[in-house]
């Protein structure tokens, strides 16, 4: 499933030069993961506990104060204890910025990663096809 998170861009998100400041893209892909994570607790009707592993984002044009963006989040991967997600930012039908971002399941007691349990496994990859907005 892909979710379609929708975002403004806000005055103090943007530099002196008038421009989305790069901080504000990690931002808005941070929004389109809890978009999508909402989404899947929805569907498994319990909280998961998961952590940022890593997020990389590649930036490919520049956006502006009060442009609407969308955040596209789908899963990419499913591994024993991590999930990786694609990411992409849009304007209109112009990409401004891709990303990927991992995150790892974890026993949220001991803070330690621990395997995806089945039911969860189950609901990530059955919501590998479709599509979701989020506004």
């Amino acid at each position: 499933m892909a979710v379609i998170s929708t975002v403004r861009v806000r005055y103090c998100e943007t530099d002196a030069m008038g421009h989305v400041n790069n901080v504000s893209y990690l931002i808005y892909l941070e929004q389109g993961r809890t978009d999508f994570m909402r989404e899947i607790r929805k569907d498994l009707g319990r909280e998961v506990g998961i952590v940022l592993a890593s997020i990389r984002c590649d930036f490919r044009a520049p956006c502006y104060f009060d442009d609407e963006l969308q955040v596209r989040t789908e899963i990419q991967r499913v591994g024993k204890t991590s999930i990786t997600m694609s990411q992409a930012i849009l304007k209109g039908d112009q990409l401004v910025a891709e990303g990927e971002s991992v995150i790892v399941h974890v026993d949220p007691v001991v803070q330690r990663p621990v395997p995806i349990p089945d039911d969860l496994r189950q609901v990530l990859m059955g919501q590998m096809a479709g599509e979701v907005n989020c506004s």
